[in-house]
């Protein structure tokens, strides 16, 4: 179910690349937005299963400290500063929609996706899990946001991510 789900999301942010839309590597440092260049959106490939695997290895259930290079907690296996606006248009979208949330969503968490969006004065972080369809919001001085994908959230977030995450696309093809 997690490699249908992941692929889908992978082949949606191929189909967003193939409208014309870049993405460059970043360094995992924190730039702030320079407001005359436009927000700096940044999309993180975040390792979910890490906390599993971590209480599988040591026969232990956590609470384990977050890995040096990590985003909200989880590892980052990759990372893309989005240069593009139409990606990084379509990503702000994406987070802001309320059409994109309210649905069921399920007892894990197993992040693979994860987005910050710092437009100077408002930075805005949210970490995706498409399996479980849940995501958290993060902005400065307010609670974690937990919300549930909507059907077109899940199908949005899930082609953001192949669009951005090409490699990975053609990985869960292989599989």
């Amino acid at each position: 179910m997690r490699r249908r789900v992941q692929f889908g999301f992978l082949h949606l942010v191929c189909v967003l690349l193939a409208v014309g839309c870049s993405a460059k590597p970043i360094a995992k440092t924190n730039q702030s937005s320079d407001p005359a260049e436009g927000p700096v959106v940044r999309v993180y490939l975040l390792d979910g299963e890490y906390y599993e695997k971590r209480a599988v290895e040591t026969g232990e259930e956590g609470p384990f400290a977050a890995p040096d290079n990590s985003f909200r907690t989880w590892p980052i296996l990759d990372s893309r500063r989005i240069t593009a606006q139409e990606i990084a248009s379509s990503i702000r979208e994406a987070i802001s929609d309320p059409a994109n949330f309210g649905g069921g969503g399920a007892d894990c968490f197993n992040p693979g996706l994860g987005i910050s969006i710092d437009e100077g004065d408002k930075q805005v972080d949210a970490v995706v899990c498409i399996e479980c369809e849940w995501v958290y919001r993060y902005e400065p001085g307010k609670e974690v946001e937990k919300e549930t994908l909507s059907a077109a959230g899940k199908e949005k977030f899930a082609r953001l991510y192949a669009e951005v995450f090409p490699e990975e696309s053609q990985q869960q093809r292989g599989k």
